[in-house]
């Protein structure tokens, strides 16, 4: 189960590529690559009947090192790459499979529009949380994110809705628009090699101050599990001076056993002064008879303060809270098991550094 933890923290890596720690530029050719580590101490009060605090890392960002760049050709088409890997500082060893087991795709970005090819992420996490966020995605901890008492769903309940960027797509021919009076759209096919056949779609708008997103993903055998799943979702944030106010909705279905869970969160992110930060979210996560009619309230705060360009320093609570028919078993995204009863509570100290 640890090792399934681990490998779920990472969705904020598509932020920092705009914010490169390394950058060469050599007339046609453009280099960008970061290192970015992340450590702290988790206590969790119930975990099957016990209390545990662990050294953990890759919570609030994923411990990555990467190589991103394009190559303009002259003609108005750029050659563009991402190479990504994730690490574990509990034990050094690279998370996931392979030696780019994050990102690893290369395509072309023309006038209208970029079409890539390779293992990268869908929609429901590019548009929902990449997009939707923003910048403001780097303030949000992967505890605050879905999961829930979910066991049942015929597939692993970590990141179900897939707005956490889990589950990337192996095998992936992506096209994205360019963008046009604020909106832009995608569209993804990816045929893996665990069998699984995923369609992904997704449609943007943006302006100074308002985002509003909608995402579609369908993958028939999912981690090459008996399963059908939908997810949909839409979302939007808005700032309004020093705040900015999220909301979202998702349903996830898998057609086989007929699981359905919604999720429909609100969250507000704040600027506190003297480079303090707050991000606060509050989700209701709704599962139908299929799937027990299992219910789960959570609240979750992170309170960020960068102390320099490159490192920043936060805690984070988090509050889980379920129902439904016969026992329930709360379980926090990216905690190493569930509660022995209806609830469990987290909290976290922890340090990030973003360095090369």
């Amino acid at each position: 189960m640890r090792a399934i933890v681990a490998g779920i923290s990472l969705f904020y890596s598509i932020q920092l590529m705009a914010n490169p720690m390394l950058l060469l530029q050599r007339d046609e050719l453009t280099l960008n690559g970061f290192l970015m580590v992340d450590a702290g101490y988790t206590y969790v009060d119930n975990i099957s009947g016990e209390s545990e605090t662990d050294f953990t890392s890759g919570m609030m960002s994923p411990n990555l090192i990467g190589l991103s760049g394009s190559y303009n050709t002259g003609k108005e088409i750029d050659i563009i790459f991402n190479l990504e890997n994730q690490f574990s500082l509990e034990d050094g060893r690279t998370v996931g499979d392979d030696l780019f087991s994050r990102q690893s795709w290369i395509g072309l970005k023309t006038p209208y529009g970029s079409i890539t090819g390779g293992k990268q992420y869908e929609f429901m996490f590019e548009s929902l949380s990449e997009k939707r966020w923003g910048q403001k995605l780097s303030a949000v901890s992967l505890h605050q994110m879905q999961q829930g008492p979910y066991q049942s769903f015929g597939f692993p309940s970590i990141d179900f809705n897939r707005t956490s960027g889990a589950f990337r797509v192996e095998s992936a021919v992506k096209y994205v628009s360019p963008v046009y009076k604020g909106m832009s759209a995608g569209i993804m096919y990816g045929d893996e090699s665990s069998g699984a056949k995923t369609l992904s779609t997704g449609l943007n708008y943006a302006n100074e101050n308002l985002r509003i997103n909608m995402a579609y993903t369908k993958s028939d055998g999912f981690l090459g599990s008996p399963s059908e799943v939908e997810n949909y979702g839409i979302g939007f944030a808005m700032d309004v001076g020093n705040h900015t106010y999220d909301a979202i909705y998702t349903k996830t279905h898998n057609e086989l056993n007929d699981a359905e869970v919604d999720v429909f969160g609100v969250g507000m992110h704040s600027m506190l002064g003297g480079n303090y930060f707050i991000y606060t979210n509050l989700q209701y996560m709704d599962g139908n008879a299929s799937i027990g009619n299992r219910d789960a309230m959570q609240i979750g705060s992170t309170l960020m303060y960068k102390y320099s360009p490159n490192i920043d320093f936060y805690g984070t609570v988090v509050y889980q809270d379920t129902s439904g028919d016969g026992t329930t078993h709360a379980n926090i995204t990216a905690v190493p098991g569930s509660s022995s009863d209806g609830s469990q509570l987290l909290t976290r100290i922890g340090v990030r550094f973003i360095l090369f």
